[in-house]
């Protein structure tokens, strides 16, 4: 079982008293921009924000404390601030002693505060401040649940994702170096290399949506095959070393984890993503095909230890980047809190902790045994041509995995996803679809329909034997047209 202790609020002494009206306290005087500070209501900064940031005083509170606090904490010199008084953001100046102790931002309710928040000798003087902006009605506490909601919302609202695969190119099974091929751009390019020059390398630029950045992708994944028609495109990398990097950002990131990601968020992405992907890197990956793998970047970091074949299907890449996101918001959500989970993680934690649906966690745990269609090597298939997503949970009889895939696949329209499971033996001969010679179940122990995705049971006997060609179109037909009648809903 791992223990992971969640603190993204390192070094605030004052950190219960502020949660009381902030969501996010922020401290890196280095790393401020004046867009968070703007537009994002109740956020504790310790920091000297740049000069364009404009702010207009709009009054002065004073603060009397019998206690002498000269040298406790700094007087804000406000070297870097840009007053005017016209226009600006509208700030009560707050004073302590004569001293300025900071800028409450009345607008966003947020605070500019010296260095009273995070330094353990001037604490009770932090709490005298908060109390008493508070009993003069310009700060109020957060009601029960706000805090929570609005972390969540700003979250998923500004972290972004983005990604860079590399993958292999080949020409009649001939591996094809990506500095041969005249129409691939430089180090940098949406379409590009990789920078030992052999891989070709994919860029899509970042998004807030896992399902943006997997548009992307497949747009310019048909924009290259559409110029090399002759290329195949293979996530194998047993060449060339290919990874599946994921790039994690936001303006938050740089303020609150300086020049690293910290060590917690890694070992989850490393346990929930890492761990079971790295088995499927190829054969060339070699130093390369380690955990805990990651790089700085001026937007947050990348995470560098997944293999390409993380996008060997559209679906894949998109839960995979779901997952990614998920993990960095528990991570934020859950300052100075303890998690637990299993070492390797259920499938429930996948769906409590990533914050997966079932058919997705089912999808992923089919992806790590490389069954069909998420074997790798089969880019073109999956994300140009495109077919049906087929997947069967359970043991199911080969002969009739095969020809029930094949028949579905004739029937199904191309952006079905759609999941078998085979139903207990004691049931009997029940579907929870309506079948020829089948009994409906009327409490499906899966959803029939969850958004779009369809999970499907069927009795044991299909399940178990190799049943006739006649007896499996009879099936796809009938889950066919199940599934289009759903589908007009």
């Amino acid at each position: 079982m791992r223990k992971i202790k969640l603190s993204s609020e390192r070094g605030l002494k004052l950190l219960p008293d502020l949660k009381k009206y902030f969501f996010k306290s922020l401290y890196r005087k280095d790393l401020w921009r004046n867009f968070f500070i703007e537009k994002t209501p109740r956020v504790v900064v310790f920091s000297c924000l740049l000069p364009s940031t404009k702010i207009k005083i709009e009054k002065t509170i004073n603060f009397f404390l019998k206690d002498d606090i000269n040298g406790r904490f700094f007087n804000f010199k406000n070297e870097n601030l840009n007053f005017s008084k016209k226009e600006g953001i509208p700030a009560v100046r707050i004073n302590l002693n004569n001293r300025t102790a900071g800028y409450l931002l009345i607008e966003t309710q947020s605070l500019i505060a010296s260095d009273w928040v995070y330094n353990k000798e001037t604490a009770e003087v932090g709490r005298y401040i908060l109390s008493h902006l508070e009993k003069n009605g310009l700060l109020s506490p957060f009601l029960n649940g706000e805090r929570e909601a609005l972390l969540k919302s700003e979250l998923r609202n500004h972290i972004t994702l983005g990604c860079d695969p590399e993958f292999e190119l080949r020409n009649k099974g001939k591996i094809v170096p990506a500095s041969k091929v005249s129409n691939i751009g430089g180090f940098s390019s949406p379409i590009g290399r990789d920078g030992f020059g052999a891989q070709l390398k994919l860029r899509p630029s970042p998004s807030t949506s896992p399902e943006k950045i997997v548009e992307k992708l497949q747009t310019l994944l048909a924009m290259f095959e559409k110029d090399n028609p002759h290329l195949v495109v293979s996530d194998l990398g047993n060449t060339y070393p290919c990874g599946g990097h994921i790039h994690i950002g936001s303006t938050y990131l740089p303020y609150l984890w300086g020049i690293t990601p910290p060590n917690e968020l890694i070992t989850l992405l490393d346990d929930f993503l890492g761990a079971p992907t790295l088995p499927l890197s190829g054969k060339a990956r070699g130093s390369y095909k380690e955990l805990g793998v990651w790089k700085i970047k001026t937007h947050g970091f990348e995470y560098r230890t997944p293999p390409a074949s993380i996008f060997c299907h559209p679906e894949v890449a998109r839960i995979c980047l779901k997952m990614a996101k998920n993990l960095t918001i528990l991570y934020l959500m859950k300052e100075n809190e303890e998690i637990s989970y299993h070492l390797p993680p259920t499938r429930e934690e996948y769906q409590s902790l990533c914050g997966l649906k079932r058919w997705e966690v089912e999808v992923f745990f089919a992806f790590l045994q490389s069954s069909p269609p998420f074997r790798r090597g089969q880019m073109k298939k999956n994300w140009v041509t495109k077919v049906p997503l087929i997947y069967f949970r359970d043991e199911w009889d080969k002969n009739t995995k095969r020809k029930i895939r094949e028949e579905l696949t004739k029937r199904l329209p191309k952006e079905t996803i759609i999941i078998l499971y085979g139903l207990r033996k004691e049931r009997g001969m029940v579907s929870t679809i309506p079948l020829p010679e089948c009994e409906l179940l009327n409490n499906p122990p899966l959803p029939q329909n969850e958004n779009g995705k369809f999970l499907i049971g069927l009795p044991f006997p299909y399940r178990k034997g190799d049943i006739s060609n006649e007896k499996v179109k009879e099936i796809a037909i009938a889950i066919s047209l199940f599934i289009r009648k759903e589908k007009r809903r």
